[in-house]
């Protein structure tokens, strides 16, 4: 199926090679291939590189592959397209708190909770971080 789409965006055919990489996406979602999901959101981004739910969910993949760097890559990117996105301010902090990151980590989790400050999932991440940094207070 990704073969098929990138025929179509070789083609010019830009609907329905995004179309047919949203399928495969899907598809491989479905099937639990986290690669094959990354290759098809890779063709996504290449049509539209401003689509912060295709960063978000490539993120998404990574983290669960442990590629912790790229997961953070992503989910900066999706931060950086919306402001907004909570879900993408904590798996960016994962990100980087998997990736021994902590500064990054706290800065990420400061970021979720200014978007909902009354979330405790913030404050517990904030004050993990801190404890790992050393500061107890």
């Amino acid at each position: 199926m990704i073969g098929k789409a990138r025929c179509y965006r070789d083609r010019g055919q830009i609907d329905n090679a995004l179309s047919t990489f949203v399928q495969a996406s899907q598809t491989a979602k479905k099937k639990n291939d986290l690669n094959g999901r990354i290759e098809a959101i890779n063709g996504i981004i290449m049509i539209k590189p401003n689509n912060y739910t295709a960063y978000y969910d490539r993120g998404v993949s990574h983290f669960a592959l442990k590629n912790y760097s790229k997961a953070s890559d992503d989910f900066q990117t999706v931060v950086s397209l919306d402001k907004r996105h909570l879900k993408a301010y904590y798996y960016l902090g994962d990100s980087y708190y998997a990736n021994n990151q902590y500064n990054y980590a706290l800065l990420a989790y400061q970021g979720a909770e200014e978007l909902h400050f009354a979330d405790p999932k913030a404050q517990v991440q904030i004050a993990k971080t801190y404890y790992v940094l050393g500061d107890f207070k």
